[in-house]
């Protein structure tokens, strides 16, 4: 094309006719253009979201600026960018043992679950609660016909590493060794979002080399996966996505 080239979509055009270098522009990935990401290009809807975010946010102190715990206890009120915090009634509050005192566990279930999955939840191993997801979490019980079992482990940087993940890991045992006598059910899912996510992996990689890994491991599902799969794991009985 005379050394130059155009948009593949013809949408390009209508916003700027200008031809493109072809050091600025690759045709394979034309969705990714820059010009898809300017302010004409957003969609009404999503615009009106991104200055309502944008309002809240400006009356809100940087969340670099506060302590982990002032976080904590603003996200308890409802404030911020989240708003309420909203629980099920059906979630049971428990304690099980752990390697510095006893971890909570939150409960939602079925009558009969098919499997029991272990949830860890997101928040920069410095904030979050197993009470934050218990709205998807009710879902995912319900959609899949399984107990889920959501872990309150400790947080930085009150708890540093490696607190979190000796806790996770010690609800993984914890599960592993009760699960069919607490919910009737030996199938057992790991995972979680963000922080969660990553957490699940470095159990998974922690039971491999324990006593658990006779037991059958529980298999992952990560919202947000950290690892690509391993001989090892799946020498175990264990699948990291």
């Amino acid at each position: 094309m005379n050394g130059r080239t155009r948009a593949i979509d013809p949408a390009f055009d209508r916003h700027d006719p200008r031809p493109l270098e072809p050091a600025s522009f690759d045709p394979g990935r034309a969705g990714l253009h820059p010009r898809c990401f300017s302010r004409d290009a957003v969609d009404p809807a999503t615009a009106q979201l991104n200055e309502a975010i944008e309002k809240i946010l400006a009356l809100t102190p940087p969340i670099h600026s506060l302590k982990p715990a002032e976080i904590r206890a603003a996200r308890e009120r409802g404030e911020g960018i989240w708003g309420p915090v909203v629980t099920v009634d059906d979630a049971r509050v428990r304690r099980i043992p752990g390697p510095a005192g006893e971890i909570g566990i939150r409960v939602i279930a079925p009558p009969s679950p098919r499997g029991v999955y272990l949830h860890f939840h997101g928040g920069g191993w410095a904030l979050g609660a197993a009470h934050h997801q218990d709205v998807p979490n009710k879902r995912l019980s319900a959609a899949c016909d399984m107990a889920v079992v959501s872990v309150d482990y400790r947080l930085a940087p009150e708890d540093p590493y490696p607190a979190a993940p000796d806790d996770c890991e010690a609800a993984a045992l914890w599960l592993v060794e009760h699960a069919e006598r607490e919910f009737g059910t030996r199938r057992l899912l790991i995972g979680g979002e963000s922080a969660g996510a990553h957490l699940s992996v470095v159990t998974l990689l922690r039971l491999r080399t324990g006593t658990a890994s006779r037991r059958s491991p529980p298999r992952t599902c990560c919202s947000a996966p950290t690892t690509s799969r391993s001989r090892r794991a799946r020498a175990a009985g264990a699948s990291a996505t």
